[in-house]
């Protein structure tokens, strides 16, 4: 399913420079490609696959997100499965945190406990810089809308003590849709009844035009963008 890069790659889904809606204050955010779990209601099924590649160097990731992006606290990484990708996402976290003080959440299908085992590859490293992790598979039928994670079943690690005053358990969740000029997407923790209305709301569109693709533009859902 994947096959070998060098650790300055990473295949991104997506970034979102500032969001407030995925941890404590101003983010960026950055999404993967490639997800081996293939959960039942994911919130991103167009990027479980890792096609179509879209490889970003480490030092233009860094340059769009950390450097040029002052007003920015911390950073989430989510997919996808990042840590499929551990050992590019070990580099760029590294040398971002060694520009800015900047704090670190992860999202990962994976447990804790695998993780430590340093399976997949580079886990353990990824783990070191990362200061807190959000782990488990995404599981609908948990889903109850509460926490900044998708199921009841998910665990949140303090891994430093960073964060440890945030109650990612009990904040309220919020979410809003962004658009990065080829594909529109959730930033947030949504709630089933808001990703089922947007997914649903979207398909209808892509229906109606004759879109066939999974992924399309907004001027093609018929959109006016300004």
């Amino acid at each position: 399913m994947y096959r070998s890069t060098p650790p300055h790659l990473l295949n991104v889904a997506a970034t979102v420079k500032s969001t407030e809606f995925l941890g404590p204050g101003k983010r960026a955010v950055v999404w993967v490609r490639g997800c081996y779990a293939n959960c039942r209601g994911c919130i991103a099924p167009d990027w479980q696959s890792p096609m179509p590649e879209n490889f970003q160097t480490v030092d233009s990731l860094l340059q769009q997100l950390v450097i040029e992006n002052e007003d920015i606290q911390g950073l989430t990484i989510s997919g996808g499965e990042p840590f499929l990708q551990a050992l590019a996402l070990h580099l760029f976290i590294s040398q971002a945190k060694e520009i800015r003080d900047l704090d670190v959440i992860i999202y990962s299908g994976y447990t804790y406990e695998k993780l430590s085992t340093n399976h997949p590859r580079g886990s353990s490293l990824l783990l070191d810089v990362c200061d807190v992790l959000i782990d488990g598979r995404y599981q609908q039928e948990q889903n109850n809308g509460v926490g900044m994670y998708g199921s009841a079943n998910q665990r949140v690690h303090y891994l430093t003590s960073r964060l440890q005053n945030h109650n990612f358990s009990t904040v309220d969740r919020k979410v809003e849709i962004r658009f990065d000029g080829t594909q529109l997407f959730l930033v947030g923790v949504p709630g089933m009844h808001v990703s089922n209305g947007f997914f649903s709301a979207v398909e209808t569109t892509k229906t109606d035009i004759g879109v066939t693709t999974t992924e399309c533009t907004l001027e093609e859902a018929g959109y006016e963008c300004k």
